[in-house]
């Protein structure tokens, strides 16, 4: 997806190459971190709109450099002119620029090429051939947002998926909890274990079928009885009828005989309040907006009750619940477990930036103050992103989830539980402290004269971190497990193959990602490592090892000159890092030279 805003004065979706539109810097106002080379003396000009270019982001850099086989759309409303030449394959929403109409004036005035348009078509059918989305008989309720295409199969992968993702950031030993424990009082804290976040708003909103939530997890895992349904209410048989509630919001639908059944349907789904029963078919809906007539249809409201609370206790294992509202009563309840769980989080939405990298409301002091009163209290968060973690001294242990979706609570049980050993690892650096990276400023944003310059250059994310010597909360790369390992016969040889061995040194099975950084000669200009690859062990047993073997192309020992618009290898030596994390103190370092 091409986006809103210009790339040196051009607008993303129509960019265009014009690589001397833009004069060097001085070598006064190069940064240390990157080698600018000026481009080549020619006269800055673009090519007549009117006429096919060569277009640099999307065409050229996107499809023909990195091989890009999908199809490019744009961003909504984020079309300025016929950009196909430039690698637009799809405007969005409907045609302003792009319709048939303009395509096939464009295609007889010789501006654009058959092969171009049929470039484009291949791109977006062939995905779509791919997923079968021609295969499949058109159902009234097939091939919609509205579809559950849930099966057993699909529900166990999402709950692996989330169980390992989950990254465990610290543990004293609190963790894994023994389930098999014959008394155990285990506190769970924040209302997030009970109606959990698992994705983001906007077009990063998934409206799953059920969401999994922890605290009904932790029961379960510790053998204890489902929680009784919740009383539906079911408008008490007061049905809307001939009307229908003509509204998306939050929807889903299912097949049912009767508008009893649909209600049914509707009080077993925590996100539905009002349904709409019509054609066999149970709509399932957050909202009763756009009332509309409909003599086929009935509508009602299943306004959930409170639910009864399951019992706290089952033999000698209890489980306590609090939503966090209350932070004294909190630390009351925390007092007298054996363990204090608290479920946090923090989201983001399409259109809706977070104001910090905080947590959301005062759950860092719900966290510190639970943490004060029992020394085995377990943080367990859900973030967007980068998030700050000031407690993170004070608790026994912490993990930290990325959007992790319907299984979300199954999948942070068997982590809890150690069914799944964690192996997940940070895609990000988490920060001690909000800007902590230096080379932030107001002209990279929101910029000036509504420009934003990158001027951070390579500088990016941990790399920042490395140039500055800053020690972040928990680096890039980190996460933890049950297990340890270590690493042995680090070598590489002169065409670039390094090999490792791993080898399980805990006492349970587990699985550990290596992780290969770079750093360049003296000259070239580059950041002091750069990550150019990584392995994911086979699950080992404790005392196995397997041995990892790395090969970096050229691609890998190159730099961008900017002159020749085209990555050069750079030589001189080298030295390789391989560890857990980017800032591995065990690391293993080994050197190589590139001719």
């Amino acid at each position: 997806m091409c986006s809103y805003n210009k790339i040196r004065n051009t607008w993303s979706c129509e960019n265009r190459e014009c690589s001397c539109c833009q004069a060097p810097l001085p070598d006064s106002a190069r940064p240390p971190n990157r080698r600018l080379t000026p481009p080549p003396a020619c006269t800055p000009s673009l090519p007549p709109p009117q006429q096919p270019t060569t277009a640099e982001t999307l065409q050229r850099d996107l499809k023909e450099r990195l091989g890009f086989k999908g199809w490019v759309m744009s961003d909504w409303g984020a079309t300025h002119s016929t950009s196909i030449n430039a690698g637009l394959d799809q405007e969005m929403p409907g045609g302003s620029h792009m319709s048939s109409d303009q395509i096939e004036s464009a295609l007889k005035a010789g501006k654009v090429t058959q092969a171009k348009i049929d470039d484009s078509v291949s791109r977006i059918l062939t995905p779509m051939f791919a997923m079968g989305l021609f295969d499949e008989p058109w159902l009234s309720n097939n091939g919609t947002t509205a579809a559950n295409v849930t099966s057993a199969a699909h529900n166990a992968l999402a709950r692996s998926i989330a169980a390992e993702g989950a990254v465990l950031l610290n543990n004293n030993g609190a963790l894994p909890l023994d389930a098999t424990a014959a008394n155990i009082k285990i506190a769970v804290i924040g209302h997030e274990a009970a109606s959990p976040t698992v994705h983001g708003g906007g077009s990063g909103q998934v409206v799953p079928y059920y969401t999994s939530a922890p605290l009904d997890a932790i029961r379960e895992a510790l053998g204890m009885p489902a929680p009784p349904p919740t009383p539906s209410n079911c408008s008490d048989a007061h049905w809307d009828h001939g009307f229908d509630y003509r509204n998306t919001d939050g929807q889903t639908s299912q097949s049912a005989d009767s508008v009893d059944a649909c209600c049914g349907l509707c009080a077993m789904r925590a996100a539905c309040n009002y349904f709409t029963f019509t054609g066999g078919t149970c709509w399932m809906k957050a909202t009763n907006n756009n009332r509309v007539a409909d003599a086929d249809a009935i509508s009602g409201g299943c306004h959930a009750g409170p639910a009864p609370a399951p019992p706290a206790c089952v033999g000698g294992k209890c489980v306590y619940y609090l939503d966090g509202s209350d932070i004294q009563e909190a630390v009351s309840l925390a007092q007298n477990a054996d363990i204090a769980i608290v479920f946090t989080a923090t989201d983001s939405s399409e259109g809706g930036d977070r104001g910090s990298l905080s947590l959301d409301g005062d759950a860092d002091k719900l966290i510190a103050a639970v943490a004060a009163a029992n020394a085995k209290t377990v943080s367990v968060m859900v973030s967007p992103g980068a998030i700050l973690t000031p407690w993170r001294d004070s608790v026994a242990a912490t993990l930290v989830s990325f959007m992790p979706g319907q299984e979300y609570g199954h999948a942070i049980a068997d982590v809890l539980f150690g069914a799944t050993n964690p192996s997940g690892k940070l895609p990000l650096t988490l920060p001690t402290k909000e800007n902590e990276c230096p080379v932030f400023s107001d002209d990279m944003w929101p910029g000036i004269n509504k420009q934003a310059n990158y001027s951070e250059h390579m500088l990016m994310g941990y790399r920042c971190y490395d140039a500055a010597g800053i020690a972040p909360a928990f680096p890039f790369g980190h996460g933890l497990s049950y297990s340890s390992f270590g690493l042995s016969d680090f070598t590489s040889s002169s065409d670039t193959t390094l090999s490792v061995t791993v080898t399980n040194t805990g006492k349970v099975a587990g699985a550990e990602v290596v992780q290969a950084y770079l750093t360049f000669p003296d000259g070239a200009g580059e950041p002091p490592q750069l990550l150019k690859a990584f392995h994911k062990t086979k699950l080992l047993a404790p005392g196995a090892s397997e041995k990892v073997t790395f090969t970096l192309n050229d691609r890998a020992v190159s730099i961008w000159d900017v002159g020749a618009h085209a990555w050069k290898k750079f030589s001189g030596k080298y030295t390789v890092t391989v560890g857990t994390s980017s800032r591995d103190p065990k690391a293993l370092q080994t050197t190589f030279t590139v001719a």
